[in-house]
């Protein structure tokens, strides 16, 4: 809870366990909360007591018994650098990434800049030790999730086919866990052109412009009907039906040029049962 600019937490009873005394505040995982004051980040336990003190620039929760951070700037505007501190607040993998996700199911997504190169960056996964992962899952498109994660494959080989992208799901060990070509059979789609991450044993898959839901062997059990797919859990859905991207003038620049922004508006929510 917060409270004249302080941030503090409660039980489920709305009882005040810790008080008020952080100027913010990550929710608790794994048994620590991160919390910021005087302008840096440490962890607590449930009774408030410090565990790793505050001294960092930017931190995420613990995830795998590992906690993302990023280091201090050497210098305004210069790019972030993120690595990774165990539960004794000791770093573990130094700051050396450009971007850096949480761990899961043994692996964090990463990216660098390889030879101090400021255009390309470079994106794999690493181990808890901080080695390259192996095989190369440089195609796959963000964190593992429930042990699966969506991979963008664009065909080559084919010269009819150039260019084509399909999706589907591997493990940890790089092997398809459904393949495009399941994930295609069992939908019964033709086209997919977005797949996301996995909540409760179902994904978020896009065809054309709607949204459809998968399990894990891939078979379609919500046809892409609907406009926005936000949550998924115990068993449900909320999803909007009829809803569209709606553009509009957000501001101005300094030179009265006007500039866009995109607002989802519209449609009809509500919970359906997967």
């Amino acid at each position: 809870m917060q409270k004249n600019g302080k941030v503090g937490f409660i039980d489920s009873a709305g009882q005040v366990v810790i008080p008020l005394k952080f100027d913010q505040a990550q929710p608790f995982q794994e048994n620590l909360a991160a919390v910021r004051a005087d302008d840096k980040w440490g962890f607590i336990d449930r009774q408030g007591s410090w565990v790793i003190p505050a001294q960092f620039y930017q931190v995420a929760p613990f995830s795998e018994g590992l906690a993302r951070i990023e280091a201090t700037p050497i210098a305004p505007f210069t790019p972030s650098k993120f690595g990774f501190i165990n539960r004794t607040g000791q770093t573990v993998i130094e700051p050396q990434f450009r971007e850096a996700e949480s761990f899961s199911s043994g692996l964090a997504y990463v990216s660098s800049n390889p030879n101090g190169s400021f255009s390309f960056q470079e994106k794999y996964y690493i181990t808890p030790t901080g080695q390259r992962a192996l095989p190369d899952l440089s195609d796959a498109e963000a964190s593992f999730s429930e042990g699966l994660v969506a991979r963008r494959v664009e065909r080559h080989e084919d010269p009819l086919q150039l260019g084509k992208v399909e999706y589907g799901y591997a493990n940890p060990q790089g092997q398809w866990a459904i393949s495009p070509q399941t994930l295609v059979s069992q939908s019964g789609l033709t086209s997919i052109q977005q797949a996301g991450p996995f909540q409760s044993g179902f994904a978020v898959i896009k065809s054309g412009d709607r949204f459809g839901i998968i399990n894990r062997q891939g078979k379609l059990v919500a046809p892409p009907i609907f406009s926005r797919i936000d949550s998924i859990e115990n068993g449900y859905a909320y999803v909007n039906y009829g809803g569209r991207m709606m553009s509009y003038i957000a501001g101005y620049d300094s030179s009265a040029t006007p500039f866009s922004g995109q607002d989802f508006r519209g449609g009809r929510w509500g919970y359906i049962k997967l």
